[in-house]
């Protein structure tokens, strides 16, 4: 952008600089204000729609799908990416933890139960698009 309204010219330059310093500044903020805790609730969110909020999921496919997502930083989260242990501890304040669930497929691993996400994502993260959350 900048490098476009260099060769603009004008008032151009100065303004390409000026949105690009309160792009950052927002992103700043934003990041400040949605820690690593907020984000995975936001983002564990997402994993659940986008696969058709299941009841369950598997710690092991929750996961994955977080890291597999580029925008978000799980893959570069602690020295080997997002582990089972790392997800624990960011999920250990608003109570959730994984537990021993049996699958529709008779497999039996541990996973998360999607209701048990309902509070803290209304809480800390609520989407007021998202109505079926109010309901549970």
């Amino acid at each position: 952008m900048v490098i476009v309204a260099d060769l603009a010219g004008g008032l151009w330059p100065q303004r390409a600089r000026a949105a690009c310093q309160a792009m950052s500044a927002a992103e700043t903020a934003l990041g400040e204000e949605t820690g690593p805790k907020t984000r995975i609730l936001a983002d564990i969110r997402r994993v659940f729609a986008a696969l058709g909020d299941p009841p369950t999921l598997p710690t092991a496919r929750l996961i994955a799908a977080l890291r597999d997502n580029p925008e978000a930083p799980w893959d570069q989260h602690g020295p080997h990416g997002l582990t089972p242990r790392g997800l624990q501890l960011l999920l250990r304040d608003y109570g959730i933890s994984w537990s021993n669930i049996r699958f529709p497929d008779s497999t039996q691993a541990k996973g998360f139960i999607r209701v048990k996400f309902t509070d803290a994502w209304l809480r800390y993260c609520p989407d007021p698009s998202d109505g079926h959350l109010r309901q549970g």
